[in-house]
């Protein structure tokens, strides 16, 4: 009888909590209630405090080792590589500190007046005589805006344009998981009029806005991976959306790049230009060109920039690492229109080779076969005194042949080459020698992808490993079975296959 007793109590309690509280997402009101108190208190605090708050944290984020501040470094000298360190990171901290005001602007801003957010943002010249024209002769309109620091207030231009009749206007966002979030996100950023619109589910209704002369803004440069097509951006490859030369093309839409310069803290001004562009190849082009032509002309736009954004990640899955993707491109319009006949080769791969590897002529057209997989990356080789020797008389094989210095001067001076060699910022590091020593070195050299043949050992410090069958040294059947398992084509080494010599 207890026992029943205590499964009725159980059963009720549970029906109990599913009747009065299975309706209400706690989780979702928490959230909205936090982010409502955090809101409050950010819009009411001196400027002064909110301001020292987002160059303390952009800060920490900056020179605090992380994988993201990295990304960023990388981005800046991969696009300015004449420019000095110190103005690099001077760009990396500018940016992590607007990309932090950025997100609490977000929070703050729908408990700020409008009269307030009025005397923040500002309209250019040039909007305001452009909105006069637009509001009088509405046409489809597709905005190309880029990930500038305070992009956010560019859903207020509604209300900036004070007494004009402005058609509907919706804005592309990533929908988030948490349906609190999504819901406040929305809410807020509806406020002023702006209809957000689902990358999941928007397309068929931001056609719907443009066909009926409306306006639809798409951020275009941060990287669609797999849905994107492959482009040039600051000659690097890299996967653009092409969302917005899609819109236009079936609309007839004209295309302008609408963009926020920050003009100090929680202030910005909304501008934009016009794009002399059609087509989606054309469109996708010309607005990574605009964007290009203002991060090297502008150091606001440079410090405005989020350059931790992995822009650049071009191959996620390091089973394809060692070849172009392929499907969707405009890289050889890209070409055309910059007028070269072959990719730049602006990325980085290093190979390093065993102290003492005596292999070089025989791995030669291995090395090339990787030079052709890869056209757009430099393929540099890490190796030691004899064999640096004769791969530097082959040019075909590598962009650039390194010396290591020898271990017997003891593991510290190795690891400060190293070091100085990880602030080209490699991409790729495809690692042959088999001992913990290279495994270090490897980490410390920091390339983002960093791939070996397993050992009898765990190799820690990698972030890819093949398991070559069977053992053995090392020789050229098992540096093209590697270098195949990630991804390259390995097109003029059939020799190679066949042979099962060892070096």
């Amino acid at each position: 009888m207890v026992g029943d007793g205590a499964g009725d109590f159980f059963v009720g309690g549970r029906f109990f909590l599913h009747f009065f509280c299975g309706g209400i997402r706690w989780r979702e009101i928490f959230m909205k209630f936090l982010l409502s108190i955090l809101g409050s208190v950010f819009a009411n605090a001196p400027e002064c405090v909110m301001s020292g708050v987002c160059r303390a944290v952009g800060f920490l984020i900056c020179y605090f080792p992380n994988r993201r501040t990295r990304v960023a470094f990388s981005n800046i000298y991969h696009c300015f590589p004449e420019m000095g360190r110190r103005e690099r990171m001077k760009i990396a901290y500018e940016s992590c500190a607007r990309m932090v005001e950025m997100a609490l602007f977000v929070v703050a801003s729908p408990h700020m007046s409008v009269a307030r957010l009025s005397g923040r943002v500002k309209l250019s010249g040039t909007m305001k005589a452009e909105l006069e024209k637009y509001s009088e002769n509405p046409h489809p309109l597709v905005l190309m805006i880029p990930h500038f620091a305070m992009m956010e207030t560019i859903t207020m231009f509604p209300l900036l344009a004070g007494n004009l009749k402005l058609p509907a206007v919706g804005v592309f966002y990533r929908p988030f998981d948490s349906a609190g979030m999504e819901a406040w996100v929305r809410e807020s950023r509806q406020r002023f009029g702006i209809e957000m619109l689902s990358r999941r589910d928007g397309i068929l209704h931001s056609a719907r806005i443009l066909k009926e002369n409306g306006c639809v803004a798409v951020l275009f440069d941060q990287n669609a991976g797999g849905a994107g097509c492959e482009s040039l951006f600051f000659g690097r490859v890299c996967h653009t959306s092409e969302l917005a030369g899609i819109l236009a093309e079936k609309t007839g839409a004209r295309v302008a790049v609408f963009y926020a310069r920050r003009t100090g803290f929680w202030r910005s001004e909304v501008d934009g230009e016009f794009l002399d562009a059609s087509g989606i190849e054309d469109i996708t082009y010309s607005g990574n060109v605009w964007l290009e032509n203002k991060l090297k002309s502008s150091r606001t736009a440079r410090f405005d920039w989020l350059w931790m954004h992995r822009r650049w990640r071009t191959h996620p899955d390091q089973r394809t690492s060692l070849r172009l993707r392929g499907g969707k491109s405009i890289l050889d319009y890209s070409l055309r229109r910059m007028g070269l006949d072959s990719l730049p080769r602006k990325s980085s791969i290093f190979v390093t080779l065993p102290d003492g590897f005596s292999g070089a002529e025989s791995i030669a057209p291995i090395l090339a076969a990787l030079r052709a997989s890869r056209p757009d990356a430099r393929v540099s080789v890490l190796c030691s005194g004899a064999c640096a020797a004769a791969l530097s008389r082959r040019p075909e094989c590598a962009d650039a042949v390194i010396e290591l210095p020898p271990r017997v001067f003891g593991r510290l001076p190795r690891l400060r080459f190293f070091g100085k060699l990880s602030l080209s910022y490699p991409d790729i590091n495809i690692v042959f020698d088999d001992s913990a020593a290279a495994d270090i070195e490897a980490f410390a050299l920091g390339a983002q992808q960093r791939n070996a043949v397993e050992s009898s050992r765990r190799r820690r410090f990698m972030t890819g490993v093949y398991k070559a069958a069977g053992g053995g040294g090392l020789d050229p059947r098992r540096i093209l079975e590697t270098l195949e398992y990630f991804g390259m084509k390995s097109a003029g080494c059939g020799e190679i296959k066949k042979s099962e010599a060892k070096v």
